[in-house]
């Protein structure tokens, strides 16, 4: 069997620890999808003054529609997009070693400001989001699609 089908963590070693990145979860999807929800309201409230407070309650209102009909689930188009980017694929990589963290496997903790010092170093975070591709998109690994695409989306390059 597949060590990632059977929820085996792979070593990565970093900065004198070798943390363990547990294949992802359904635990780490809701954690993900919560993260994403919470992502989408912040950049509602940073627009509340331009918006007033009729328009804020309109849109908080759809917010809570979005949240309630699974708008920001795992393998939606927003949380897609999101894995796209350095600070989503920051933070799968962190819920996967947290994960990791806690009884059977007790791998090292984590911080997410270690997370972000993993992804500042451009060959260590290549090395990670390949391990991670491995473990989560086996069937994508290393395939690209007709534009030349990563066919998971934790190949894309880092971006700020």
């Amino acid at each position: 069997m597949d060590a990632a089908l059977a929820g085996v963590p792979a070593d990565f070693p970093f900065g004198g620890s070798v943390y363990k990145v547990l294949p992802r979860t359904f635990e780490a999807e809701l954690a993900f999808q919560t993260w994403l929800e919470g992502q989408a309201y912040e950049a509602l409230v940073r627009h509340r003054q331009r918006l007033g407070e009729a328009e804020f309650a309109a849109r908080s209102a759809d917010w809570v529609r979005d949240c309630a009909a699974g708008a920001y689930e795992w393998g939606t188009r927003p949380a897609w997009l999101r894995l796209l980017t350095r600070s989503g694929q920051e933070k799968l990589v962190w819920l996967k070693i947290t994960a990791a963290a806690s009884p059977p496997h007790n791998g090292p903790r984590i911080s997410e400001e270690e997370v972000h010092r993993i992804a500042s170093d451009p060959e260590a975070w290549a090395r990670l989001l390949a391990l991670v591709e491995a473990q989560d998109f086996p069937e994508a690994a290393g395939a690209t699609g007709p534009n030349g695409q990563a066919g998971a989306p934790t190949s894309a390059a880092p971006s700020a």
